[in-house]
């Protein structure tokens, strides 16, 4: 874990220590996340276009109710129900 920590997390993070760096790197195809992660951290960092774009994507996919109900809150919460 150590080796991990020192070789990886925290030279990632060393690069991400700004917002215009993180949202770089959060626009890249290839960054894993949770499915809801990046509408939160769009939706946190008022980027409300690409907020509304992860969205509106996540709704037309349907993958349950109760999680449909979980976006549709988030799309309240920062504006993008309208």
């Amino acid at each position: 874990m150590k080796k991990n920590l020192t070789d990886y997390i925290l030279p990632y993070f060393d690069r991400l220590n700004s917002t215009e760096k993180m949202l770089q790197e959060l626009d890249k195809a290839d960054m894993m996340m949770t499915p809801l992660g990046k509408l939160i951290i769009y939706g946190e960092l008022k980027q409300l276009d690409k907020a509304k774009r992860e969205y509106e994507g996540l709704l037309n996919n349907r993958i349950n109710p109760q999680f449909l109900l979980t976006v549709k809150d988030y799309g309240q919460k920062y504006g993008l129900d309208k």
